[in-house]
């Protein structure tokens, strides 16, 4: 890879916490997770978007001001007057040092009231077919949100149904603890009774027998190895304690009508850090829901990094590392139960990297080398673990184990996959903590798993700075980088700001060489999805990048602007939605070099495409009407736009009869415009 300039750079206030603190989101979305805020750079180069407001806008998640306790232990003042033995101190010790089970004290809320991750869901895991973001802080504050109106609002607090389990289980324990109690409570009023009498004769003390009866009470309820047991209490809070997320893909099928729910569903896991996984389920179909399908105890310990990949509409693998250093492949499947309701089937765990080295897996990427063929890889401080994983029908394969060291010798803070749309898959990106930029190139051998490392040079002044993460867009043509500034305490030197750096990952040559086998091939009329341009998102962000540098686009692109307006009936409706990005650009004077033009005869233009565009919507609504039953109100709206197309163009709508549900009518020239109120009068006289 070449060394490629810097095209945009952004500087943020906030600090960073942890590695791996960028994420760049399916539908084209940055979240940058700082200690105290998570922005959400959102680009609005899109083609539904009219216009060329400013490059990134900035959206915001503020993190909770106030401490979260998930089990309120209570603590007495002066607790160590209550330790009479080692097992005692031990106890009230890790107790009190616990920010799990003791996170209230003023000089820790400060430091655990920060974000720890954030994660992307798939897309259509929304009404809109957006993403989802998942927030995790350090005090285990799992929330979910949901962008509306150019504002994140939290739609699930999944800690608050923690909470609610943990409770139900207080109740069942202090019923058994307090019958157990009640007997040996009534003994020892007998016995404080007959004490506080002699000593008051003997010592003349004016006391009452109450509140003698307290004390004793007080040191008999609270004894520090019971109350505070710090093996029960992680017994019983670490399973409820968040420290890892990761999301599954989109399951389920898409609605068969119009009138019909959508039957995708997608899971966001939940790895906790007494090592069990939850599965929560988010579906379309039920609304603002979200429900706890399955709980499973890895018995790995804590868990320090997670990462999904789906192997077909109903199944998938999860990779799981630990803090103890072990690397673990669990296949997972979608069952339905009698009522037709998803659940969790988990097989048999597999440890890849079994031996417990103390060295955490930091993070795990997977790629896709063939059909059924997976290569994981992941990040051990400085060093890469990787291995081959071959599915069939009646087994799994895990074979071709290795490692290496490469280049850095600091922590790795970031990896992405290149050509993550292609396969086979065999290339990395990856970013370390002394600002080293390396691609690395995976080679499966016949016993062993192999790394090339080549240092990637980039255009930008890493001598002071650190990366903190690195994500890349969806087809991996841009990428961007986080950068914080490390230097020791001076009190006489000023805070540096966060730096945000975006740059280019492939020459432009070649990702317009791309984006023509792309759009090229498809030359039909065929209304193109939402998901496709979705898809092609980044290739327009280069468009307008190139735009905005003076560089001009290649010729086969810009073809159309030359040619009638006439003519564009005959392009895909992919490339229609790059046509009117490019004329919006020049519109907007983003294209700082092209020739200027009649503003009439761009904006004609603009409107012939867009009407194209619109037409090719119509159809395609009209032919996902057949054989359904619609409603009035629905008919009516198909013969508005039946209206529409009527007026502006010359054509057939022989699949408007199919979708009321009638046979076409056999004629051998189509509808033409005058003829409109003719034709309305005899849809009305069918649909009376």
């Amino acid at each position: 890879m070449a060394n490629i300039p810097i095209i945009q750079k952004l500087n943020l206030p906030g600090e960073i916490c942890r590695k791996f603190a960028l994420e760049w989101s399916p539908d084209n979305k940055l979240a940058i997770c700082t200690s105290k805020t998570i922005y959400v750079l959102n680009s609005y180069c899109s083609p539904d978007e009219i216009g060329f407001p400013s490059k990134l806008h900035t959206q915001v998640i503020q993190a909770p001001k106030e401490p979260m306790q998930l089990n309120p232990v209570y603590i007495p003042s002066n607790p160590y007057r209550f330790v009479q033995t080692e097992e005692d101190r031990e106890n009230l010790y890790n107790v009190l040092m616990d920010h799990t089970i003791n996170p209230t004290p003023q000089e820790r809320a400060e430091c655990f009231c920060s974000f720890r991750s954030c994660k992307w869901s798939p897309k259509g895991a929304t009404d809109t077919g957006k993403c989802l973001l998942a927030t995790l802080t350090m005090d285990h504050r799992l929330q979910v949100y949901e962008e509306n109106e150019k504002e994140w609002l939290c739609i699930w607090d999944l800690t608050d149904l923690l909470k609610k389990e943990i409770v139900l289980e207080n109740h069942s324990q202090e019923a058994e603890t307090k019958q157990k109690k009640g007997v040996s409570r009534k003994k020892k009023k007998r016995e404080s009774k007959t004490r506080t009498r002699s000593k008051r004769k003997a010592n003349v003390l004016d006391e009452s027998d109450e509140d003698v009866e307290e004390e004793e009470e007080e040191e008999d309820l609270f004894n520090i190895s019971e109350s505070l047991n710090y093996e029960k209490l992680k017994n019983d809070i670490y399973k409820y304690a968040p420290m890892e997320i990761t999301w599954t893909g989109m399951f389920g099928g898409l609605p068969s009508g119009l009138n019909d729910k959508s039957l995708e569903y997608c899971f966001l896991i939940v790895a906790m850090k007494s090592g069990h996984i939850q599965f929560w389920k988010i579906s379309l179909n039920e609304g603002r829901v979200i429900s706890l399908i399955r709980e499973w105890d890895t018995e790995l310990g804590l868990i320090t990094s997670l990462s999904w990949q789906q192997t077909s509409s109903a199944a998938g693998f999860l990779m799981c590392g630990s803090l103890k250093g072990v690397l673990a492949f669990i296949p997972v499947a979608v069952v339905t139960n009698p009522d037709e309701e998803p659940q969790i089937a988990i097989q048999k765990m597999c440890k890849i990297w079994d031996e417990e080295d103390l060295v955490a897996v930091d993070h795990v990427v997977i790629l896709k080398a063939a059909l059924k063929k997976y290569i994981c890889i992941c990040s051990k401080m400085h060093a890469l673990v990787g291995c081959e994983i071959v599915l069939s029908e009646d087994q799994i394969i895990i074979q071709n184990i290795g490692h290496s060291f490469g280049l850095h010798k600091l922590p790795i803070t970031g990896m992405a996959v290149l050509d993550s749309r292609s396969i086979p898959q065999s290339r990395l990106l990856i970013s370390t903590m002394e600002g080293k930029l390396i691609e690395v190139t995976i080679t499966l051998g016949k016993e062993e798993i192999t790394f090339q490392h080549d240092l990637i040079p980039i255009d930008l002044d890493l001598k002071h700075n650190m990366i903190q993460g690195l994500a890349l867009s969806s087809n991996g043509l841009l990428c961007g980088l986080i950068l914080n500034t490390a230097v020791y305490f001076d009190h006489l030197e000023k805070k540096q700001p966060l730096q945000f750096v975006t740059f280019v990952t492939r020459p432009v040559e070649e990702i317009y060489e791309k984006l023509k086998a792309i759009l090229k091939p498809q030359v039909s009329f065929l209304p193109a999805t939402t998901n496709t341009i979705i898809n092609l998102i980044d290739y327009l962000d280069v468009i307008r990048l190139n735009l905005a540098m003076g560089i001009s686009l290649p010729d086969w692109l810009t073809s159309f602007l030359d040619n009638d307006p006439a003519t564009y009936k005959n392009h895909s409706s992919l490339e229609l939605y790059f046509m009117r990005f490019i004329l919006h650009a020049y519109v907007s004077g983003l294209a700082v070099a092209a020739t200027k033009t009649k503003d009439n005869f761009v904006t004609s233009k603009i409107d012939a495409i867009e009407a194209l565009i619109m037409c090719n919507y119509i159809s395609k609504v009209f032919k996902n009407c057949q054989n359904l039953d619609l409603s009035l109100a629905q008919i009516q709206s198909l013969l508005v736009m039946a209206d529409w197309l009527l007026k502006e163009f010359d054509m057939s709508i022989d699949s408007l009869y199919l979708a009321l549900g009638y046979t076409k009518p056999d004629r051998k020239k189509p509808y033409q415009s005058e003829k409109l109120a003719t034709f309305a009068k005899e849809m009305l006289n069918w649909i009376t």
